[in-house]
């Protein structure tokens, strides 16, 4: 099916009025995110350089890889990385000590490091984002007549109604975090027609 120009101007302007109304609602949220992202991926080297340091890499030597998860983390590998009888030696505890001065030396550049981790979450927030609009704009929304307004906002969830006169959308961001996965959040709209 061809869209006419006509069409493919209106839907442009359409997400061009959506991205800008949403965008506004969702400017803390999406700062949030970038830096929860940021803080997250430091800890998460703070971590590993801590795991580096406080673990005898002596200890290790002759362990079998494959079945010690914590050889294995020391290295930064999976499982099928190695054979089933590899065993960790000399060259291993050697690795090891660089990867800790890498993430040493990373770690004292952290503007370089939030700036390279805040380019990561903004891409992957416009990738959700872009879609959110999409659906919106697929749903009927234009440029004409539309309203959004937050419903409510919290630590996990920040709710938002974007109307005009004949549909009505309820989206909501949902927010996890943890130490062991990096912040994310799912956008999910319900869109419905007025009566």
């Amino acid at each position: 099916m061809t869209i006419s120009k006509a069409e493919q101007k209106r839907r442009k302007d359409a997400k061009s009025a959506l991205s800008s109304n949403v965008g506004r609602i969702l400017l803390d949220f999406q700062n949030k995110y970038l830096q929860s992202y940021a803080d997250w991926n430091e800890k998460k080297l703070q971590r590993k350089l801590d795991l580096i340091k406080t673990s005898p890499k002596e200890d290790f030597i002759g362990i079998n890889i494959h079945d010690n998860v914590q050889v294995r983390n020391l290295l930064g590998y999976a499982p099928n990385r190695y054979n089933a009888d590899q065993t960790f030696d000399q060259h291993d505890a050697e690795r090891v000590e660089r990867i800790a001065s890498t993430i040493a030396k990373r770690l004292d550049r952290s503007a370089i490091n939030c700036r390279e981790w805040f380019n990561e979450a903004f891409d992957s927030y416009q990738v959700k984002f872009d879609t959110m609009i999409d659906k919106l704009v697929d749903a009927g929304f234009t440029s004409r007549d539309l309203r959004v307004e937050l419903v409510a906002s919290s630590a996990s969830q920040l709710e938002f109604l974007i109307s005009n006169q004949t549909t009505e959308c309820h989206a909501r961001a949902i927010w996890v975090e943890g130490d062991i996965k990096a912040p994310h959040y799912r956008f999910i709209t319900t869109t419905r027609q007025k009566k």
